[in-house]
C-alpha cells in the first residue's frame, strides 16, 4: 500500500459517508436514515424491525438484498414519529 492508494480510499470513504453510508462490516451496511429509507423503498421489501438493548437507539430496522443486510438505528422518538403508536405490532418476533 502507498500514500496514493490511501488518499484515494479516504476520498471514496468520505464520498460514501456523504451519501449516507456510515459503515460496512462483513455483509452489513449501516446507513443514515434518509439513505436507508430511500433504499428500502427501492428494494420494495418488508423491513425487519427489532428492539435492541440500547438507551439511545433501541430499534434497528433492516432488510436484506443480494446477500447484504442494510440497516439503520432509530431512537424511540424517531420510531414514534415515523410509525405512530404501533411500534410493538411492528417489531419482528424471533
Amino acid at each position: 500500500m502507498d500514500l496514493k492508494t490511501v488518499d484515494e480510499t479516504v476520498q471514496a470513504i468520505r464520498l460514501a459517508q456523504d451519501k449516507g453510508i456510515l459503515s460496512v462490516r462483513s455483509n452489513q451496511v449501516h446507513l443514515a436514515h434518509k439513505a436507508f429509507e430511500y433504499l428500502l423503498q427501492e428494494a420494495g421489501t418488508q423491513p425487519i424491525i427489532v428492539s435492541r438493548v440500547s438507551k439511545d437507539y433501541p430499534f434497528e430496522i433492516s432488510f436484506v438484498n443480494n446477500g447484504l443486510t442494510y440497516f439503520s438505528l432509530y431512537s424511540a422518538m424517531e420510531m414514534k414519529n415515523k410509525f405512530g403508536g404501533f411500534i410493538d405490532e411492528l417489531i419482528t418476533k424471533n
